[in-house]
């Protein structure tokens, strides 16, 4: 329940910021443009364990499941 809240926001967030110009992108292409992008700040909201098996380099990891998470 709490995945799907955190998704829900994500989307609204990013609905409600980029409108209609938001487009899908390959995980390869949305790297290459996060490199080209100066003064940004990636926030992975996932779990620890999820964030090790593999995340983008410079994402800062906030664990969703802590009691602190707001």
């Amino acid at each position: 329940m709490k995945t799907l809240s955190v998704l829900a926001i994500l989307f609204l967030f990013t609905t409600a910021t980029f409108g209609q110009s938001l487009q899908k992108l390959s995980p390869t292409d949305f790297e290459k443009k996060l490199a080209s992008t100066k003064n940004i700040l990636l926030i992975d909201v996932r779990t620890p364990e999820e964030f090790s098996k593999g995340h983008i380099a410079g994402a800062v990891m906030i664990d969703y499941l802590k009691e602190d998470f707001k």
